[in-house]
């Protein structure tokens, strides 16, 4: 196994002291054992930092970074800058993988000759994960497919990267930083594989930042699509219709959102204005599919309502 490429496993590290160990765990004890391990301490408060190097020290594949904390995306990039592998893994602390999770994505990344492939990822509390079992299907596509549709996901996780893939593109120190750069790391890649197998197992913390129903709607999401968008322009003419699409869609499920959060009507009326400046844009477009046109139209006319039934019915 040690004449297979190395694989950079990397983990920013903070305030998951309850669930650290179990993804520390998850990944020495994977049956592709050339791995590079980098846990990126960022300033956790907690006994985060002295698990990091008590596992350090046991397992000479892990790395420790101790930095103040910058978020995320700074601790993945830290990482990023000096990972020394062929392939690339993120995985957040509170998370955890299957043991055979990197064999299997490197095995069908070779077969299929892509630059990512993804797997299932199963969602679940802290002491319950279904651990649902399918069958191993894969999907290929190519990086543009892939950022037209919703079959591969925004997120960092659940993937394995050819390192040249991702390059010099860096998350940026923000809420939504996945969102951000997603589409420019599948872009740029010819062939991505898409496998229904889960192999990822996501904690769903009730104090998420993307999920606390006390926070208040971040308009940071606007800034993130109009970058998108402005990248397209210059580059794919449907994709950045098809960006206009996804930037309504994300307008409405965050007035859908706003009803269970501290969010008042001024920030749904601004969530409204902003969808009515892309309308035109969208009404033009002839690349929306058909439940993206239903909602889109519905929400022109009867914002609130749409919103709301959006939120009931998870229609998109």
């Amino acid at each position: 196994m040690r004449s297979l490429p190395l694989v950079t496993v990397i983990v920013p590290v903070y305030k998951t002291e309850p669930f650290i160990r179990r993804c520390i765990d998850s990944v020495i004890n994977q049956t592709y054992i050339n791995l590079e391990i980098i846990l990126v301490d960022d300033g956790s408060p907690d006994k985060c930092p002295q698990i990091c190097d008590e596992y350090s020290a046991m397992d000479d594949r892990i790395k420790v970074i101790h930095k103040e904390n910058s978020g995320l995306g700074c601790a993945r990039n830290t990482a990023l800058d000096i990972a020394a592998g062929e392939y690339i893994v993120f995985l957040d602390s509170d998370d955890f993988i299957s043991e055979n999770y990197v064999e299997v994505m490197y095995d069908i990344l070779v077969k299929t000759d892509c630059g990512i492939v993804q797997c299932g990822l199963e969602k679940g509390t802290s002491d319950h994960f279904t651990h649902t079992n399918k069958k191993n299907k894969i999907t290929i596509m190519s990086g543009r497919e892939a950022v037209a549709g919703y079959v591969y996901k925004v997120s960092a996780c659940a993937k394995l990267y050819k390192n040249e893939v991702i390059g010099s593109i860096r998350f940026p120190d923000k809420i939504n930083e996945d969102e951000a750069v997603y589409y420019k790391i599948a872009y740029g890649c010819d062939a991505i594989a898409i496998i229904d197998k889960k192999m990822y197992y996501y904690y769903q913390s009730p104090n998420s930042i993307t999920r606390n129903e006390n926070k208040k709607i971040d308009f940071t999401f606007a800034d993130i699509f109009i970058e998108r968008i402005d990248y397209f322009k210059v580059r794919d003419p449907y994709l950045t219709k098809k960006s206009y699409a996804r930037y309504a869609v994300s307008i409405i499920m965050n007035h859908s959102s706003s009803y269970r959060k501290k969010s008042g009507q001024d920030t749904r009326n601004e969530l409204i204005n902003m969808f009515r400046k892309i309308y035109p844009e969208l009404k033009r477009s002839g690349y929306l599919g058909f439940k993206e046109k239903i909602v889109i139209y519905l929400y022109r006319a009867f914002p609130n309502m749409t919103a709301r039934t959006v939120g009931l019915l998870k229609t998109l």
